[in-house]
Parts: structure tokens; sequence; C-alpha cells
């Protein structure tokens, strides 16, 4: 008698709402006649990792989050524009994914706020971003390839784009010029500089640096719209007095940094 595999144990349930699959093991990877099992679940959330999947199996209404990655035969999204209430929706290292037909289904999901896109062959952002309706966030994870300056104009056509998330080890363009809706900005593990237009950007509230710069530059107090600013794991030692420019500052997170005191025209007033 064969050993229950993991989708089995799934299925096994049929109140279940949340799954997530990683195929470690060869027999733990499952193609479309397997998975097309996980259509008769009221899933919320479903995570397929390392599926060996050309299509999505078939998704309920009720799901609000998905995330597919390394699963390189997977060519379509197709379904995926009746998932009505998806909210989160992750893609990582799909190389053999069609964006562009990707994109134009995602267009028709009103509740989509948050996309994350990651993989070593993402070279540009995918056309048609901004016919997303609802999105919020954009997180960009692990692209070394990727065009910043060219995303971050076409990041910008987007109406209802509010926060951007970089997570690689690169060095940013001085192109923001064209994100000027932006209210959050965060760059983990960033190289070089932080760029003069990064600091245009008046409607800022949340600036995210952790894990990478040395130098926070006086430019910093022409934020006057900062409340949070994160400085975790950096090499900063020193903060330009400038900061006090801030006048909104509600939170300076330096966990994991050399920072020993405050810009002297904050010490005893800030904390």
């Amino acid at each position: 008698m064969a050993k229950p595999t993991a989708l089995d144990h799934v299925l096994a349930d049929p109140q279940r709402t949340e799954v997530a699959l990683y195929g470690g093991r060869v027999a733990e990877r499952y193609g479309d006649d397997r998975l097309a099992a996980l259509g008769a679940l009221p899933l919320e959330k479903l995570v397929l990792h390392r599926q060996d999947i050309t299509k999505l199996p078939p998704l309920q209404p009720t799901l609000k989050s998905l995330t597919l990655g390394t699963s390189p035969l997977l060519r379509s999204l197709d379904g995926i524009e009746r998932c009505t209430s998806l909210q989160r929706l992750s893609l990582t290292d799909l190389s053999g994914l069609d964006f562009t037909d990707a994109f134009d289904r995602l267009a028709e999901l009103p509740e989509l706020t948050a996309l994350h896109l990651a993989g070593k062959q993402l070279q540009s952002l995918p056309p048609g971003l901004e016919k997303l309706p609802s999105l919020i966030e954009l997180r960009l994870e692990d692209c070394p390839k990727l065009d910043l300056a060219g995303a971050f104009e076409h990041a910008g056509k987007s109406q209802t784009l509010r926060g951007l998330v970089i997570h690689a080890a690169v060095e940013l363009p001085d192109a923001f010029a064209s994100l000027a809706r932006l209210q959050r900005f965060s760059i983990l593990r960033g190289r070089g500089a932080l760029p003069p237009s990064l600091f245009l950007l008046d409607g800022l509230h949340e600036l995210d640096i952790s894990w990478g710069y040395k130098v926070l530059p006086p430019a910093i107090g022409k934020l006057a719209k900062l409340e949070v600013l994160r400085l975790r794991g950096s090499r900063i030692t020193v903060l330009p007095d400038e900061l006090c420019d801030c006048l909104t500052m509600q939170l300076l997170d330096a966990e994991m940094t050399l920072l020993r005191t405050l810009p002297r025209s904050s010490a005893g007033s800030r904390s």
C-alpha cells in the first residue's frame, strides 16, 4: 500500500482553507491532474513551490493569497481571474510564464493590493502593471538583471501604487522622479549611495534602508512628512543634524547598528 503523500493529507480535510505544498522531494511534486483536486477546497491561502504544473489548478473565488514559486513548466495564469477576492500574489522564478498574458488577467482582480515578483530571469517589469486597479504595494526581490530605472518609470504609471520594496544587493538609480506618489519605500541590502532624487519624494512617510548603507545624507531633512525611518543592521554610524527637520518623525529603528548618539539638536528632546 502506497504511503499517503502531503497532497493526500490535504485533500482528506474538505474544509481546509490553507495549503502549502513544497516539492523538495520528487515524490512531493505534483502535476496538473493531481492538483486539480484542490479546486474542491474553500481555500483562502495557497502556496505551490517546485511543482510540475503547466497551468493553475481550479481555484475558488474565496482565495485571498497565492504564492507560486520555482515551477518552470507553468505557462499561464489562466483561471486566476476567477479569484475575485485575491489580495496578495507572489510569483517567483517562473521562467516559462507568459507575463504579458498574466498581467492582462491580473487586471481583472479588483482586490489585488500586493504583488511580489522575484527571479533571476526578470529583466524588466511586465507590461500592464498600471492596469492593476487596486495595486498598493510592489515587492521586487532577487532580480539582479532587472533594469531598475525602467522599472521605476513603469511603476510610476500606476495611479494606486504607494509602496515599493526592493530586496536585492543593488545600487539604486537616480530615477525616483516618476514615483512621486510613493508613501513607503524600502531597499534592503542596498549598495553605493542613496540617490538625490529619493529625497524629492515629498509624500514619503516611511523609509527603510536596512542592512546596507554606510551614510545617511543631509538631504534626509527634505522628507518633511517622514514618520518612520528604519536603519536596522546598516553600517551608518552618524546621523545628520538635518534629520531633525523631519518634524513628523515617530519611529527611528536603529537596531543592530553602531549608532550611539542622536543628532545634536534633537538630544534630550527625542527618544
